[in-house]
């Protein structure tokens, strides 16, 4: 898998501008964002991983794909029960269930998303039941290679700030410092919490 064009770049852009970053960056300088080559895959693994640990979402999401092959019609065909029975909520259930329906029937086409004006993308996701900023800022990140996204309701990104730079309040500070890298920032400040590389 190779870095995204832009990484190593923002990367020595981001050192220079800002001594905190730089030093997570060098403890994980062999880490970088993935990119996604399933829109479907990024979407329903970032609505399994709404508001629960990384560690639950990992373990719900493997065990979501090994049920459902990211079918959207096997999706459709399985029962709320066996979704339940590996740990999703009806709510979420309810969520993949009506995205594998808009892809399933062509009503949306998630590939095409990627050579829209980022706006535009993010208002179309979020006109979807189920998906809010946090999760098209996520696809945004990993299936469109954006540079530059904010997931500021983030709460791995908020407890980050307030770890490593000792308050969670100045989101917008870092915003501005970090841009036009702030998905490169994120990450790390991400992987220096969770001890693994993000991937969606």
């Amino acid at each position: 898998m190779s870095k995204p064009i832009f990484w190593n770049h923002a990367c020595e852009e981001l050192s220079k501008k800002d001594k905190v970053i730089k030093l997570i960056i060098n403890k994980y300088n062999k880490d970088y964002i993935i990119e996604s080559k399933n829109p479907f895959k990024t979407l329903c693994r970032s609505i399994i991983s709404q508001q629960i640990s990384t560690t639950a979402a990992k373990s719900i999401y493997e065990k979501f794909e090994l049920l459902s092959s990211l079918i959207p019609d096997k999706i459709i065909k399985t029962s709320d029960y066996e979704f339940r029975k590996i740990g999703l909520s009806k709510q979420k259930i309810s969520y993949i269930k009506t995205l594998s329906e808009k892809v399933n029937s062509e009503k949306i086409n998630l590939v095409k998303l990627k050579t829209l004006q980022p706006e535009k993308t993010f208002k179309t996701l979020t006109e979807l039941k189920g998906i809010g900023p946090w999760t098209a800022n996520i696809f945004l990140m990993f299936y469109c290679l954006n540079a530059n996204i904010f997931p500021s309701n983030d709460l791995g990104l908020k407890n980050g700030l307030k770890k490593f730079y000792k308050n969670s309040n100045q989101l917008n500070t870092i915003k501005n410092l970090w841009d036009p890298w702030c998905s490169v920032g994120t990450f790390y400040i991400w992987r220096a919490l969770d001890g693994e590389p993000l991937n969606y």
